[in-house]
């Protein structure tokens, strides 16, 4: 009897070994297939067409690489694009590592994202909405534990012609992960840049943390800006729905007619709080001394040249109080002339109550001697 028990569990052992074998020959056959270009070629293509099937929007790249074992995928010049146009999206490399245990189990971990060189180009199109109903459940449960983004840049930012002739966002880093359906995103730096229409470039270094659930409200710790134009910081709340508070503190001095005009002036000091939910909140400005070629991009030329407004300033001093109906608070504004004298100078004095921005007006012009 013992004999048959041993017998048959020798043979049950056997055909154990032998499954394992049989499964490492099948993984070694697989991993020796993936070291094929052909067959790499043929798998993204096929996954190519079922995204652009779905979503409308086209995937290339030179090169697929696999590690099954690892659950990692690299991407070698990776880009994207709406169908039949040129892409929106480009870089050198993309890596996607997944924890191969939640494949089969929710929720889906991505180990860490790693996108190299990523160039994003606001002029090209981008994909219009697929008309395949792909599902209106919940979106797949996902943890991403870490995404880096290095050397990154946005360009063809459309910007108003009075503002800048163009700019750009270069040598973007950033830091990301969603844990638990809560968001982290550091922006470690990110090169603004912009192009007047002298042609001459203005550099702003901007960096800032970004968290909060993926339903909203986020907290905007800390936004700081630097560089030739403008310096300041702001913090705040940010919503992403409907009665979710929204505010924002900030302090901001530069000099606008460095971009704006052809001499520079005296810098710009602005603080205050806005309630974008509640649509109100509270602006304190201080401008001793801005270029009146500023008024030059919003005037008739006619008008602007009967009014002599080249080589004269303006002084602005404010405090206001916004609603979305009315604007309170008062402000100061004067006009000089290239030696400093006052050529109008004016008190305004918001009016409460109104059913749209009003101001009262008083005026004293004082002709400049001669």
């Amino acid at each position: 009897m013992n004999d048959r028990r041993l017998a048959s569990s020798g043979r049950w052992w056997r055909r154990l070994a032998w499954a394992f074998v049989a499964l490492a020959l099948v993984v070694l056959a697989a991993g020796l297939a993936l070291r094929l270009p052909s067959v790499r070629h043929a798998l993204l293509e096929r996954a190519a067409l079922a995204l652009e099937q779905r979503t409308g929007v086209r995937l290339t790249a030179d090169e697929l690489r696999l590690r099954p074992l690892a659950g990692e995928l690299e991407l070698l010049a990776p880009s994207l694009a709406a169908s039949g146009a040129e892409p929106f999206l480009t870089a050198e490399r993309l890596v996607l590592a997944v924890r191969l245990g939640s494949l089969v189990r929710a929720p889906l971990v991505v180990r860490r994202v790693e996108l190299e060189a990523p160039v994003v180009d606001l002029s090209r199109p981008l994909p219009a909405a697929t008309q395949e109903s792909g599902g209106d459940g919940e979106p797949p449960a996902l943890e991403l534990l870490a995404l880096t983004v290095t050397r990154g840049a946005v360009r063809g930012l459309a910007l108003p012609p009075e503002l800048a002739a163009g700019g750009s966002v270069e040598e973007i880093e950033a830091r990301a992960a969603l844990i638990g359906g809560v968001a982290e995103l550091e922006l470690a730096g990110a090169l603004v840049e912009l192009t007047d229409a002298a042609g001459r470039r203005h550099r702003e270094r901007l960096r800032g943390r970004l968290s909060g659930p993926l339903s909203g409200p986020l907290e905007l710790a800390e936004l700081e800006l630097e560089g030739e134009l403008a310096s300041g910081r702001a913090s705040g709340i940010v919503g992403l729905g409907d009665g979710q508070p929204s505010r924002i503190r900030f302090e901001l001095a530069g000099d606008p007619a460095a971009l704006l005009a052809a001499r520079p002036g005296q810098p710009v000091r602005a603080t205050g709080e806005l309630d974008l939910a509640e649509r109100r909140g509270r602006v304190d400005l201080a401008a001793p001394g801005l270029p009146a070629e500023l008024l030059q991009p919003w005037l008739e030329p006619a008008l602007y040249e009967q009014l002599a407004l080249a080589g004269t300033d303006l002084a602005l001093e404010a405090s206001l109080e916004l609603t979305a109906s009315a604007v309170g608070g008062t402000a100061s504004v004067e006009w000089r002339d290239a030696a400093g004298r006052t050529l109008a100078a004016a008190e305004l004095a918001g009016v409460e109550g109104a059913p749209a921005p009003a101001v009262d007006f008083s005026a004293d012009l004082l002709p400049a001697a001669a």
